[in-house]
């Protein structure tokens, strides 16, 4: 199957029965866009002309994207892949060798001393019950 089709089918697979968000739709779109131009250009149109080798090489190229566009882009590739093989139209996913990609965590800001004791001074004060508890751990 071309190329270009099985994308319009793997993102309307994603709307209908995945029921994922326009934005990720849109992101996967635009990711999957980029993969395409990058196939033609290695003269690949059908998706079962795709190798690992062509994945690596094209993930390979991006390196002015931020990791999480570099997360994302691969959780395309990899959900596109496993959705063609899945439908028949490849027989062996190209990203099944890729590492596993996760964004790392961001860690949550700490308070500074002021505000901690502005909270404490409000739940000292407070006459709720769910304040007098929030103090007591606190």
């Amino acid at each position: 199957m071309k190329l270009d089709v099985a994308i319009d089918d793997y993102l309307n697979h994603l709307l209908i029965e995945r029921n994922l968000s326009q934005n990720t739709l849109k992101a996967y779109r635009s990711d999957l866009d980029r993969y395409a131009l990058f196939c033609a250009d290695a003269a690949i149109s059908d998706v079962i002309e795709i190798s690992p080798d062509v994945v690596r090489a094209f993930l390979g190229e991006r390196t002015n994207i931020s990791e999480s566009s570099l997360v994302r882009l691969t959780a395309s590739l990899r959900g596109f892949h496993k959705f063609a093989v899945r439908e028949n139209l490849h027989t062996v996913d190209p990203t099944s060798a890729l590492p596993s990609r996760s964004q790392a965590q961001k860690l949550p800001k700490a308070l500074s001393t002021s505000e901690t004791f502005l909270i404490l001074d409000y739940l000292k004060s407070s006459e709720e019950v769910i304040d007098m508890r929030d103090h007591a751990i606190l």
